[in-house]
């Protein structure tokens, strides 16, 4: 009973970014839309969905963003034609906010 408890909770939080969210704050105490580079990480979230999701493609629900082009420009992507462009540089500038986001949470985590 425990273990179906524990894999409802986790995929319940860690299913979407919302429940992510919500998740780490009740549980945490930690909000991560404070954390650094949470805004250049929705970006790349953005830019991950769309290829993973449509091929590099612009989804409808991404096209509904009148910002989107300015949201992924920090991380040297560009639309073109309805497709996501990544630089020579997109992976690193990814790499490098993903790691200063992931030491900011680690940091704002109570230690039991």
């Amino acid at each position: 009973m425990t273990t179906k408890l524990l894999e409802t909770f986790e995929t319940s939080t860690t299913t979407t970014w919302r429940g992510r969210e919500q998740a780490y704050k009740s549980h945490h105490g930690v909000d991560l839309t404070k954390c650094a580079q949470w805004k250049e990480l929705q970006g790349a979230i953005d830019v991950r969905n769309s290829i993973a999701h449509a091929l590099g493609r612009v989804t409808a629900f991404l096209r509904r963003n009148s910002q989107l082009a300015s949201k992924v420009s920090g991380i040297d992507v560009t639309i073109s034609n309805g497709h996501m462009h990544l630089s020579d540089a997109s992976v690193d500038k990814v790499a490098a906010l993903c790691t200063e986001f992931i030491y900011d949470v680690d940091s704002r985590v109570p230690i039991p």
